[in-house]
């Protein structure tokens, strides 16, 4: 990877298809946030594409029970550097190296969360996660870090305009297409805002 490349999530969702789905997150006249007096009608003005920055670290994991031993070769998490949520994944993460002028107009945020925290969190999460799939009947004995490589995941903001100029935002992912709370996308900002 050259000096200006970064690894990435590669995004599933256009511009158009972003803009499709936060279209549907306007407050229109007849929502419900509408009739119960919270919001007023607003309209999507803007989109932007922003690079989230996540820890991804593999483990191999000893797992012990009762009358045995198993060995997991690569169980995977992912780690939110901007917020440390800790989140599992089904395998290996199809990351891709990008030069970060290639990405322009969209913007890679950097990471607020370092490699060793980010480390200690996902064991700590993965840990929990095993224990409580297993319903305590397996115990992660041994927790080995196997890599950890930061890497970028795509989000499209979209920027809502109502009534007297009022403004608001809201976030989807840019690989799972799903919307997010307020509370990333007021985080997502925030970096934003401290990043630029």
């Amino acid at each position: 990877m050259g000096a200006g490349a970064v690894l990435v999530h590669e995004p599933t969702l256009d511009a158009r298809d972003a803009a499709r789905i936060l279209r549907g997150e306007e407050v229109g006249r007849v929502s419900v946030q509408r009739l119960l007096g919270r919001l007023r009608p607003d309209c999507l003005r803007g989109l932007d594409l922003i690079f989230v920055p996540h820890w991804y670290c593999s483990f191999r994991v000893t797992l012990e029970s009762a009358r045995s031993q198993h060995v997991a070769e690569a169980l995977w998490t992912m780690v939110d550097a901007l917020g440390g949520k800790v989140l599992r994944l089904a395998g290996e993460p199809p990351l891709v190296p990008r030069d970060l002028a290639a990405l322009a107009p969209a913007l890679a945020l950097p990471p607020s969360i370092d490699r060793e925290q980010a480390v200690a969190r996902a064991r700590d999460g993965l840990r929990w996660d095993l224990r409580l799939r297993s319903r305590q009947r397996i115990a992660p004995r041994e927790l080995e870090l196997v890599a950890a490589r930061l890497a970028h995941v795509p989000f499209w903001v979209g920027y809502y305009e109502g009534p007297g100029g009022q403004l608001r935002a809201r976030a989807v992912h840019g690989v799972a297409a799903s919307v997010q709370d307020g509370a990333f996308t007021q985080v997502l900002l925030r970096a934003l805002e401290a990043g630029v």
